[in-house]
């Protein structure tokens, strides 16, 4: 009986104890899920616009935000809060500064595309399957050629300024926290 009383108290205790190291977190929940939703938003508008803008002047606009609004959305905010909350949540410990907003969003778009290039790679593994031809051959029996590095890389870091923008916005909106 004494150990269910002081477990309970413990359990009692550390739920007061969370309740106050919240009330001194330098952002709150609603702070944090704004945070995640803009990320999310903020991506999928860039990468639309980036997808409307190599469309050309025969492209086909409707389609691209036919899909960008289906699958899109849906698809920045699944990869917003199962990859991006929990660095969030981590990096949201402590007031964020402008630089710290540049660090954090690009350790967000590096893990993102460490995620991204291991699945391609492994979706690549199709026996001697040849992805692109002549000089410019991405994927050969299943491994990526120094050109198709070349592009994970370029590709990588491109997407590191986009979400190093995105992270500046967010900031920008949210705010440096409570200190």
């Amino acid at each position: 009986m004494f150990v269910r009383l002081s477990v309970a108290l413990q359990c009692e205790s550390m739920h007061i104890m969370q309740d106050r190291m919240e009330d001194f977190a330098p952002y709150s929940r609603a702070e944090f899920r704004r945070a995640v939703n803009l990320s999310a938003l903020f991506g999928w508008g860039i990468v639309l616009v980036l997808a409307m803008g190599t469309a050309g002047p025969n492209g086909r606009i409707e389609m691209i935000l036919l899909y960008f609004s289906i699958f899109g959305l849906f698809t920045s905010f699944l990869i917003a809060w199962v990859i991006a909350a929990p660095i969030l949540r981590f990096a949201m410990r402590k007031p964020i500064s402008w630089g710290g907003a540049i660090i954090w969003g690009a350790v967000v778009a590096i893990a993102i595309s460490v995620i991204a290039i291991a699945l391609a790679t492994t979706f690549h593994h199709s026996g001697n399957a040849t992805l692109g031809g002549g000089d410019w051959v991405r994927v050969k029996n299943g491994a990526r050629t120094p050109y198709g590095w070349y592009l994970a890389v370029r590709n990588t870091a491109v997407f590191v300024v986009m979400c190093v923008s995105v992270a500046l916005a967010v900031r920008a909106l949210i705010g440096g926290g409570k200190t």
